[in-house]
């Protein structure tokens, strides 16, 4: 917020590439999980 107000646009755009990493991380966990834990289903397709 402090950003913002202040106009400090490298804060900004910095702190939106850690959010975009971090929403990354966070598809491919869940993906992993999800490929691990339903391959016993068999409609599941695994994408």
């Amino acid at each position: 917020m402090q950003a913002r107000d202040f106009l400090r646009t490298d804060v900004i755009v910095a702190c939106l590439i850690v959010y975009a990493f971090l929403g990354l991380l966070a598809d491919f966990t869940v993906r992993s999980l999800e490929r691990l834990l339903l391959q016993w289903r068999p409609t599941f397709t695994g994408r």
